[in-house]
């Protein structure tokens, strides 16, 4: 008599196979959401790091700065070389050259964006940007170099 698998054998192998399917399956979709999550605020990292470096530098250089519409935007210029203006417009930061009237969005996950004065020479800008569940925030305070004939 030849030896097979009996039906129950093969049955207990297919319930076998499936559940062991049925576990790479679950954990193949959770390393997925787990690495959209990471993704996420990867892109939010970059997104608020821009933001922070762009108008660090441009206060920076700034001799004169303006503070408008409640802290959201503000107006910056050294001389008569550039002038600059930082604001929100929905999630977008745009970043305009007044001289030239060229508007750039910056960024395009902003949650808020607010400028105070600290002194006479500095500002504390705070920024948070937001994609879905996920948020970062990041409060600095900015020296204008320039600021005072420097």
């Amino acid at each position: 008599m030849g030896r097979g698998f009996t039906l129950v054998e093969v049955v207990v192998a297919i319930f076998i196979s499936a559940a062991a399917l049925f576990g790479i399956e679950t954990l193949m979709v959770e390393s997925y959401k787990q690495w959209k999550v990471s993704q996420d605020v990867t892109n939010l990292i970059r997104d608020l790091d821009l933001a922070s470096y762009l108008v660090k530098g441009v206060l920076e250089e700034a001799d004169s700065d303006t503070i408008l519409n409640s802290g959201t935007k503000i107006v910056a210029s050294y001389k008569d070389v550039w002038q600059k203006e930082l604001y929100p417009t929905g999630t977008n930061l745009i970043f305009k050259d007044a001289k030239s009237a060229r508007e750039e969005q910056v960024i395009g996950t902003l949650d808020s964006l607010s400028f105070e004065q600290n002194s006479s020479v500095s500002i504390l800008v705070k920024i948070r940007v937001k994609r879905g569940k996920e948020s970062l925030e990041n409060s600095f305070l900015v020296y204008l170099r320039n600021k005072g004939g420097g």
